[in-house]
């Protein structure tokens, strides 16, 4: 019994800080739907919106994704900010970027996510983050540091922060090895190379790559 009443101490006790605190200075993720459920939404937006023909609200995507309508609904402010979402009353249409995200998950879900690059460099945690990773590898507690400094929130908010660091990863923008993050370079230009079909002899293609080398170097 007494355990029980500690627990519930402590439960009142991060609510009351967390309504004590001042508000945060950036928009933030809810941290009542989890990271890869956000993810989902944002397909589920692309789907019921037949990419993007139709304005849907938190009823037609609840019906997709399986969630209820008022949960829907704590999503939207974060997404409408970074611009997954353009609003049109009590109305949603997803950007070109999440339709382009919700299509390649049906390709390659695993690095589908960097669809929304474009959208999350524009972000304030990008630009809060970034400083460092361009002259360094940042750990986890620095990172999130920074983003709580920028947000000016306590620990309180270390969840949502967290949630953050996972955006950045899935977009592609950020390496994480162990504890410690690195800047992806922006589209990283890998040496041509020419990968023939089965049926072209070596010569050929050898060929190719030539003819393709002399008539760069007559570019000017």
């Amino acid at each position: 019994m007494a355990s029980e009443e500690t627990s519930a101490e402590v439960d009142v006790s991060s609510s009351a800080q967390r309504l004590n605190s001042a508000s945060p200075q950036e928009q933030l993720p809810t941290e009542w739907i989890a990271f890869d459920k956000q993810l989902k939404l944002l397909q589920a937006y692309a789907h019921a919106s037949d990419s993007g023909q139709k304005p849907v609200n938190n009823e037609d995507v609840g019906r997709v994704v399986e969630m209820n309508p008022s949960t829907v609904s704590l999503a939207n402010a974060f997404f409408v900010k970074l611009g997954f979402l353009n609003r049109s009353g009590r109305e949603y249409l997803p950007s070109k970027e999440v339709i382009a995200y919700a299509n390649a998950c049906q390709w390659s879900p695993d690095d589908a996510a960097h669809k929304l690059r474009p959208l999350i460099e524009g972000s304030w945690f990008w630009q809060a983050a970034k400083p460092k990773l361009l002259m360094r590898a940042v750990t986890r507690s620095e990172v999130l540091s920074d983003l709580a400094q920028r947000a000016m929130v306590g620990p309180e908010y270390r969840a949502q922060l967290k949630m953050l660091v996972n955006y950045l990863i899935a977009s592609g923008l950020v390496r994480q090895d162990g504890d410690s993050f690195t800047i992806v370079r922006e589209r990283e230009i890998d040496a041509a190379i020419f990968t023939p079909p089965v049926d072209v002899p070596e010569r050929r293609v050898k060929e190719q790559v030539l003819t393709k080398d002399c008539n760069d170097d007559n570019i000017h």
